[in-house]
């Protein structure tokens, strides 16, 4: 049983390599240069016939029987069109707090697309306490470094607060049997909804455990699509709190980024890179590289080594529930086709087209619908509190 599990555990790690051969660099791990390479090593030890298959499709550069792959009960979900360098791919990483290290990254994304890393996950810098270094931990281990919202200026707040026996390190035997009972719960699904078809993907992710040292009571609930595996389309339901910061960390070979009319662009490569913010209030961008006072827009390649890389924040404000939505377009040539015909504080309603795609998505309140046809092809999902319906390429309809 403990042999099965270590083969388990290295199949994952292999879902989760990039088209670039790298890692997705989550808590303390760092991008890397050959993951396949180390993959292979572990598939020595551990050998699994789809871990086998997923190197020879990285080394080889061919399709694979494993693309797109989830495990909803740690919450990571990685969405892609294939294996070669030029796919996309989409890490989405929603877990819950549990044992080791860990940074505040509750519902954050990775974005990779035709060659070039878009959207990246800060890093981690080291572990010394000298005073610089505090204050760069610091920063690489909130939420602002990763991929995610916070509420009020904050960061989410695990770490400080409700994982303080992670480590089984508590006297308290209150506090620890508490803690034991979460990670037995770790067992059970959250509730969050998972949905992998071929033209349209959704995962769900749910942060609700305080921002800031004080924990202001606040959710996040994010909805994560992928459209044809081209384009995704982030949903976010916020409650609580007055001001929300929207976090984008671009890779460091990305540049002449401006932010206007809501409409992030920048560029790299061949490549051009838009997210389109829709709803919410009236938003501003603040555009960050290489600041000391505070220390922000960088990113870790390595132990100890940082680079500057931007990092954009969009707030706006509001007193009631927030829906915010954001399509993440990678493209390089012709720019697809976004038509938005209602955007307002509480609905929203678009179409995406793209040479014989077409995606129809509209929110309004906790509802959320997506309809995607491609070349005679269809599918489709609607949710709801009450309703996870979904219907197939065989129009085989689907509740959860």
């Amino acid at each position: 049983q403990l042999r099965k599990k270590a083969e388990q555990r290295c199949l994952f790690l292999t879902s989760l390599i990039t088209p670039l051969n790298q890692l997705p660099a989550v808590a303390k791990t760092h991008q890397g240069k050959n993951a396949a390479g180390a993959a292979k090593k572990r598939n020595e030890l551990f050998p699994s016939p789809q871990t086998d298959e997923i190197i020879q499709a990285i080394e080889e550069q061919k399709p694979c029987s494993v693309n797109s792959v989830s495990f909803p009960y740690g919450g990571y979900y990685i969405m892609r069109s294939g294996w070669t360098k030029q796919d996309r791919y989409l890490f989405f990483k929603t877990s819950r707090y549990a044992m080791g290290h860990a940074h505040e990254d509750c519902n954050s994304l990775i974005l990779t697309a035709y060659g070039q890393n878009l959207l990246v996950d800060g890093g981690n810098y080291n572990y010394a306490n000298d005073p610089a270094s505090e204050v760069i931990n610091t920063y690489f281990t909130s939420s602002f470094a990763h991929n995610t919202l916070c509420v009020n200026g904050m960061s989410q707040s695990r770490l400080q607060t409700v994982a303080v026996n992670r480590d089984q390190v508590s006297e308290d035997w209150q506090a620890y049997e508490a803690y034991a009972a979460h990670l037995e719960g770790l067992q059970q699904r959250d509730g969050t909804r998972t949905y992998f078809g071929e033209l349209l993907q959704l995962a769900e992710g749910v942060y609700q455990d305080g921002y800031g040292a004080e924990r202001l009571n606040a959710v996040h609930h994010r909805q994560v699509y992928a459209v044809d595996n081209r384009f995704y389309v982030i949903a976010d339901r916020v409650s609580g709190g007055e001001t929300f910061q929207l976090n984008w960390n671009l890779a460091p070979e990305c540049g002449n980024t401006v932010f206007e009319k809501d409409v992030l662009t920048t560029h790299t490569g061949d490549v051009t890179f838009e997210i389109v913010h829709l709803g919410a209030g009236n938003k501003k961008a603040k555009i960050e590289k290489g600041q000391n006072q505070p220390f922000s827009g960088w990113m870790c390649t390595d132990y100890n080594r940082k680079v500057e890389a931007e990092h954009i924040t969009v707030e706006w404000s509001g007193t009631r529930k927030q829906l915010a939505v954001s399509v993440l377009i990678p493209y390089t040539k012709e720019r697809p086709e976004v038509k938005v015909t209602v955007c307002e504080e509480n609905r929203i309603s678009f179409t995406l087209s793209d040479n014989g795609l077409r995606a129809e998505f509209s929110f309004e309140g906790e509802t959320s619908r997506a309809a995607v046809k491609r070349n005679g092809l269809a599918e489709s999902a609607l949710l709801s509190p009450q309703t996870s319906e979904f219907t197939n390429r065989e129009n085989q309809r689907i509740s959860l």
